[in-house]
């Protein structure tokens, strides 16, 4: 498999960098399944709102099959884009047998002074 660097591509969707998958993956089973997130030198976290994770945990407990930890085949799905001051994220969220579902976690990725910031957004069906 090829590496995926960070690029700054406006207006063309590309998969999301190799640096941010842990910490993304670590985002997703905490929203999905309460597993706690590990810290991660290079990617910050930003703090989830509280309505942001009730709204989508709602939208988990209504999902017709139940979901389990992110797996990896999630990230031939999932895409990244440039906007100009913030990479946009939509990773497809995983079933507990590991199929790849329509539910998406959305977040933004910042530049930081120390490589980069992840703020959490919505999971929801686009």
């Amino acid at each position: 498999m090829a590496f995926i660097p960070v690029e700054k591509r406006l207006d063309e969707q590309l998969q999301v960098p190799d640096l941010w998958r842990p910490a993304l993956k670590q985002l997703a089973d905490f929203m999905v399944l309460g597993l706690s997130p590990g810290a991660d030198p290079l990617v910050a976290m930003g703090s989830i709102d509280e309505d942001i994770l009730k709204i989508s945990r709602g939208n988990i407990k209504a999902y017709p099959d139940p979901l389990g930890e992110l797996a990896e085949s999630a990230w031939s799905t999932s895409v990244s884009y440039w906007i100009g001051d913030c990479w946009k994220l939509l990773i497809d969220l995983t079933a507990a047998d590991g199929t790849v579902t329509d539910l998406v976690l959305h977040a933004e990725v910042k530049e930081t002074e120390s490589g980069y910031a992840i703020e959490p957004g919505l999971i929801y069906v686009p």
